[in-house]
C-alpha cells in the first residue's frame, strides 16, 4: 500500500511537469494578465520606501507587516552587483472603505516603470486590491 501511494505520487509529479507550462508565474491571487521586461532589478531593504495617500488603518498595518516581516523576513542582506535598485513603490486607492464584503473589488494593477526600473505603483479600486498588490510585489 505505501509503495502505491508512492507510485501515485511520482506519478502526479510527472503530470504537473508535463501540465504546467516552463514559463508559468506561481503569482496567487492569479493575475488576469502579465507582461515582462527583460531587465533585473535589486531591492535594498533599508532603502525601500512604500507610500500611500490612503487614510485606511487596514491599508497602513498591511504596509508596514509586509515591509518589516514578509518581503524582508530576514532583513537587509549583501546587494548584489545589479546597479539597478528598486526604491519607492507608491501606493494609490480609489476608495478608503475598510468595509469588507461578499464581493468586494480586490482587482488591482502593479507596474515597475520599464524606463528606470527605481520605482512603481500598485493601483486599485479598494483597499483590499492594494493588499493583493502587496502580496504579488
Amino acid at each position: 500500500l505505501f509503495l502505491t501511494m508512492i507510485a501515485r505520487g511520482f506519478c502526479l509529479l510527472a503530470i504537473l511537469f508535463v501540465v504546467l507550462p516552463v514559463h508559468s508565474y506561481y503569482v496567487w491571487p492569479k493575475p488576469a494578465s502579465i507582461s515582462q521586461g527583460t531587465g533585473s532589478v535589486g531591492v535594498n531593504a533599508g532603502a525601500l520606501q512604500i507610500t500611500t495617500t490612503s487614510t485606511s488603518k487596514i491599508l497602513g498595518r498591511a504596509i508596514q507587516r509586509y515591509q518589516n516581516k514578509l518581503l524582508f523576513p530576514m532583513g537587509a542582506g549583501e546587494l548584489s552587483t545589479n546597479p539597478t535598485i528598486f526604491s519607492q513603490l507608491s501606493i494609490s486607492v480609489v476608495l478608503d472603505d475598510d468595509d469588507l464584503q461578499f464581493g468586494v473589488d480586490e482587482s488591482y494593477n502593479l507596474t515597475i516603470n520599464s524606463s528606470s526600473a527605481t520605482s512603481g505603483t500598485i493601483q486599485a479600486k479598494t483597499v483590499y486590491g492594494a493588499m493583493r498588490g502587496l502580496e504579488t510585489f
